[in-house]
């Protein structure tokens, strides 16, 4: 789901891949997903329809930064921090690459400087 609708691919085609899932929130999935089409919208905005990044990140992400006690930052910056704890825990560049759906191997390097040593084979 994108600002713009339901696309196959939100950014690019790289952006179409597969995000390893523990088992346990796929049985949790697979509950709210019951008798339910399985093209639908599994989670839905209050009234119904699509989750806007807008209006998760009012109603959901900033109330619970705010209880949290931490500094106000964009939801984004997750996303940051796992390629960084990714990258630390040498992972390879090109797995994070993929996890991640960067088209540019350039874009996935710029986590690379969070662990110079990652690929000497220490």
């Amino acid at each position: 789901m994108t600002r713009k609708g339901l696309r196959q691919w939100p950014k690019s085609k790289k952006s179409h891949r597969v995000v390893p899932v523990p088992a346990y929130i796929m049985e949790g999935m697979a509950a709210l997903m019951a008798g339910r089409p399985r093209d639908t919208i599994v989670f839905t905005a209050p009234q119904g329809g699509p989750v806007t990044d807008g209006h998760f990140r009012d109603r959901v992400w900033y109330p619970a930064v705010a209880a949290a006690g931490i500094r106000r930052f964009p939801p984004r910056i997750m996303r940051h921090t796992a390629a960084s704890w990714l990258v630390q825990d040498s992972v390879p560049l090109y797995d994070v690459q993929a996890l991640l759906g960067h088209e540019d191997y350039a874009t996935t390097q710029r986590y690379a400087h969070l662990a110079p040593d990652a690929h000497t084979g220490r």
